[in-house]
C-alpha cells in the first residue's frame, strides 16, 4: 500500500483570493477508471468495484474542503486481494488570500505559523498484518511544511498567500488481504507575524486586513500549561529565529519581565518549562529577536 501527503505555499503579490477543492477515485494498471470532483469550499466522490462472490473488491472515498485560513483532507480506502497495480483516492484543498498589512512604513517581513492535525487508522479485517503490504517500507507519509522562510512585504501593499495540501492513499497490485485504512488531514493558519526591515518584531503594531474579509490572528500563538511546579509553554516557531517568554501581573502594565531567553526555533512545536519562581505573574506573551 501507498500512502502519502504533501502540503505547498507560495507568497506573491497581487494574486487572487480564491478557494478550491478536488476528490477523485481510480483504480486500473495502464489505463485508470477515475471518478472526479472539483469545487470551490468543498469536494467529495466515492467509487467501488467488484461484486459477489468478492475475490477481488476495492472501494474509496475522497473529502477536501477549504476555508480561509484553513484546509481538510479525509481519504477512505478499502481492499480485497487487488486487481489492479493503481488503486486510490485522492483529494486536494487550498485556500488563497491578499492581505495589506498597515502600521509600520516602509519593506518588512512576514513569518506564517500553521498547526497540523493528522490521523491514520488502519483496520486489518483478514490476513496476516506482517505481511501486509501497508507494513513495509511501501508506506510512506511525506509533509512539506508551510514555508519557514520570512515573505518579503511593503507595509500598506497588498499581498497573496496561497496554501494547500494535496494526498493520496491507495494499494497497490501486491495487496492479499482485507484492510481498511482511513486518513486524515488538517492544516490551521494559526498565527501571522511581522518583522520591519531592520529585523525587529513590529507584530503588535501591525494590522492586518485581508481581501476574504477573513480575520487572521497575530502571532505566534503562545499556549500555557500549569501544573503544581512548572508552567509548560508551546508555540508553534519558526526556525532560527531566537524567541524569549515574557510575563506580567497586570496586563495594564507596561513592564513585562523576560522569564527565558535566547530560544531557538525549530520550525516544528517549541516546547518550554519554566519554574513558577522564575516569573512574575499569570500573563504571558512570546517576542521574537
Amino acid at each position: 500500500m501507498l500512502l502519502f501527503a504533501a502540503s505547498y505555499a507560495r507568497a506573491e503579490l497581487y494574486g487572487p483570493t480564491d478557494l478550491e477543492c478536488s476528490a477523485s477515485v481510480f483504480w486500473g494498471d495502464d489505463t485508470l477508471t477515475t471518478t472526479n470532483e472539483f469545487g470551490s469550499d468543498y469536494a467529495t466522490v466515492s467509487a467501488a468495484y467488484g461484486a459477489e462472490p468478492y475475490s477481488s473488491y476495492f472501494s474509496g472515498t475522497a473529502v477536501a474542503s477549504a476555508e480561509y485560513g484553513r484546509v481538510y483532507l479525509a481519504l477512505t480506502v478499502g481492499a480485497m486481494p487487488s486487481s489492479y497495480s493503481q488503486q486510490a483516492s485522492r483529494a486536494s484543498a487550498r485556500f488563497t488570500d491578499t492581505f495589506v498589512a498597515s502600521g509600520p512604513t516602509g519593506t518588512g517581513t512576514v513569518y506564517f505559523s500553521a498547526e497540523d492535525h493528522i490521523d491514520i487508522t488502519t483496520v486489518v479485517l483478514t490476513g496476516d498484518q506482517t505481511n501486509c503490504s501497508y507494513a513495509t517500507s511501501g508506506m510512506a507519509v511525506v509533509r512539506n511544511g508551510i514555508t519557514n522562510e520570512p515573505i518579503g512585504i511593503t507595509f500598506g501593499a497588498p499581498f497573496t498567500f496561497s496554501y494547500g495540501i494535496e494526498g493520496q492513499a491507495g494499494f497497490d497490485g501486491t495487496n492479499q488481504n482485507t484492510i481498511e485504512v482511513r486518513y486524515e488531514f488538517i492544516r490551521t493558519l494559526i498565527a501571522m507575524a511581522f518583522n520591519d526591515a531592520d529585523g525587529s518584531n513590529v507584530t503588535d503594531n501591525v494590522t492586518i486586513v485581508s481581501e476574504s474579509g477573513a480575520i487572521y490572528p497575530k502571532g505566534p500563538a503562545l499556549r500555557i500549561a500549569k501544573d503544581e511546579t512548572n508552567i509548560i509553554a508551546l508555540w508553534h516557531s519558526v526556525t532560527n529565529i531566537n524567541y524569549s517568554i515574557a510575563s506580567t501581573e497586570s496586563l495594564s502594565s507596561s513592564g513585562w519581565t523576560i522569564a527565558v531567553a535566547n530560544i531557538i526555533g525549530t520550525g516544528s512545536t517549541n516546547r518550554v518549562t519554566i519554574q513558577h519562581g522564575a516569573v512574575t505573574g499569570n500573563f504571558f506573551r512570546l517576542e521574537m529577536q
